[in-house]
């Protein structure tokens, strides 16, 4: 029993292997959010159609991520963890654990 199949494997063939596995030991497969129970021909039927379309929401996910990604790379986002100490201006220091800029007491920007 999982609570998605999209939690139990990453590709389809990967989740159809472990599936298939499961039941050549007897074992049936039961999803929660998709009420897939592979123990009957229909729900191995209805598990096939919503594993693939599981892996192709997935891959619209990923596309739609790295063409982002891309975009913004392009308008020159800088991506990625801000550097750890301000080059530009060393009098100034980050507060650990915030985003705020510390020049002393009170002084807070």
């Amino acid at each position: 029993m999982v609570p998605s199949l999209d939690r139990l494997s990453r590709s389809l063939a990967d989740l159809i292997a472990i599936v298939a596995a499961l039941r050549r030991r007897g074992v049936g497969f039961k999803s929660l959010h998709e009420a897939l129970d592979t123990t009957t021909p229909g729900g191995r039927l209805v598990f096939h159609v919503v594993a693939a379309l599981a892996e192709f929401i997935r891959e619209l996910i990923v596309e739609g991520t790295r063409e982002g990604l891309d975009a913004a790379r392009g308008r020159g986002v800088r991506l990625g963890r801000p550097p750890a100490m301000l080059r530009a201006m060393p009098g100034l220091r980050r507060c650990t654990g915030c985003h705020a800029i510390w020049r002393g007491p009170n002084s807070f920007r």
